[in-house]
């Protein structure tokens, strides 16, 4: 269903050409803009009075200790040169490590990981709030070794990702963050 254009608390794309299109509700872009974070504390607590505080409820508490289990598996998003790379995130790691093991390893009951990049440590070094966005290998051929990924991170969780290159996987903690595009993704 679609909302009424009329009603000014939804956003729209009005009154423009098919060329110039005017977005009355731009200025959200700047996610941490302190009038963009107004606008959504005011939403936040619309929706509270309207529907309720979800943490005040039996599933919320239920889903809440399945995702914060100790007895998570690992769940293995990206396999590359024979090696099983995991993004993971616990109390020790509240931005969350891409790490990477061997089957071997990972068929253990409490496998050894190495990590690759820890987005916590970068996030401190640099002074950004970084949130994984994934992963994309550069395939360059079935002939050509794959040892190319690009990981996209946003800062604060915002929409739009930086894509940093990293090289030299193959070598152990040799990520080198090499090349960064930004780029805004749909959401």
């Amino acid at each position: 269903m679609r909302p009424p254009t009329a009603d000014p608390s939804y956003p729209t794309v009005d009154g423009g050409t098919p060329d110039v299109l005017e977005d009355p509700r731009e200025w959200l872009e700047e996610v941490m803009a302190e009038d963009a974070l107004e606008w959504v504390k005011g939403r936040n607590a619309a929706a509270l009075s309207e529907l309720g505080d979800p943490k005040a409820t039996q599933d919320y508490s239920r889903i809440l200790s399945i995702l914060d289990s100790k007895e998570k598996i690992p769940y293995v998003g990206r396999v590359l040169n024979g090696l099983y790379y995991n993004f993971w995130q616990d109390e020790n790691h509240i931005r969350g490590i891409w790490r990477r093991t061997t089957l071997a390893e990972y068929r253990k009951t409490s496998p050894a990981w190495e990590t690759v990049l820890d987005l916590d440590a970068l996030g401190k070094e640099e002074g950004e709030s970084w949130v994984w966005k994934g992963s994309v290998v550069l395939d360059e051929g079935p002939e050509v070794r794959t040892d190319r990924v690009m990981l996209k991170l946003s800062r604060g969780g915002a929409d739009a990702a930086e894509v940093h290159l990293a090289l030299a996987l193959a070598l152990a903690l040799a990520l080198a963050l090499t090349l960064t595009l930004t780029l805004t993704l749909g959401a």
